[in-house]
């Protein structure tokens, strides 16, 4: 049986709006209490909740998020999961962090960049971008269904612009405190390119595309993926990186924001109106 009278909240992502940085620079260092990620499965995390009775913090963004190459998914497969750790502990909480979708694509871009893409955005956003996940709108409204007895919805801009803020938002709703490190780096695993980077970077992937098909082992693939990262990171290519510019043109960027504008400020307007009644 699961415990439902101690607090528990639940980082569910959404992806690309700071979780690898909450994760690595923020949640490690709670103080009074315990937390866990679910990384390789949900019987680490029971069985580190059953030794500790203390206040829990359980943070994944895969609880919210369908992978990019699956085709013809939506967020159901995964709000599933997450309705499930609704059941289980009725009383526990549910933080999210929202962005807009346009720039979550284009972070979404980098990273496929990053691990040796080939593609143009356009080819890229054709075969593994499907537009209903990107509607945050109609997200909230599968969230807000699942009754959830606590919900805070927090904002990626304000993380990038005063992550103190947030952290304190954080220890608020979780009851937990963070003794994060004074310096705290926020360095993204992959980190975004301006245009031009991202065209010389795809001319890279190709070139180091012969080793993919020669050699199919996962530990060669992690190699020439490392390679790749490191021409853009620390390499001869490290000028390319523009971090915080667009990775796509100008041209392809305004599609999207008409695309997705709507259900953006319908999502803001569902976060303005939790805040108030909270």
């Amino acid at each position: 049986m699961t415990d439902t009278s101690r607090v528990i909240t639940i980082h569910a992502g959404l992806p690309k709006t700071g979780s690898t940085y909450l994760q690595q620079n923020v949640f490690p260092f709670a103080a009074g209490g315990t937390y866990c990620t679910p990384r390789f499965g949900f019987t680490g995390v029971v069985e580190a909740l059953a030794r500790d009775a203390r206040p829990a913090l359980i943070s994944d963004e895969r609880l919210t998020w369908p992978p990019l190459d699956e085709p013809q998914c939506t967020h159901d497969p995964r709000l599933k999961k997450l309705a499930l750790l609704r059941h289980s502990w009725p009383d526990a909480g549910l933080i999210l962090m929202l962005r807009e979708p346009w720039q979550m694509i284009c972070s979404h871009y980098a990273q496929y960049l990053h691990h040796g893409g080939t593609a143009g955005f356009a080819e890229f956003h054709r075969q593994h971008i499907q537009p209903e996940v990107f509607y945050l709108d109609r997200f909230l409204e599968r969230i807000l269904a699942q009754r959830w007895r606590d919900l805070l919805i927090l904002d990626h801009r304000e993380l990038r612009a005063d992550p103190s803020s947030v952290i304190r938002k954080i220890e608020m709703f979780s009851q937990l405190r963070f003794r994060c490190p004074q310096a705290a780096s926020q360095s993204p695993s992959n980190p975004s390119v301006a245009a031009t980077g991202a065209r010389v970077l795809r001319i890279c992937n190709r070139r180091m595309a012969q080793h993919y098909a020669r050699r199919q082992t996962p530990l060669a693939r992690q190699r020439t993926r490392r390679a790749v990262r490191w021409l853009v990171q620390s390499g001869p290519l490290k000028f390319l990186n523009r971090v915080g510019k667009p990775v796509i043109e100008a041209h392809d960027i305004e599609p999207l924001k008409a695309l997705y504008g709507a259900s953006w400020e319908r999502a803001c307007t569902i976060r303005a109106g939790l805040n108030q009644s909270g």
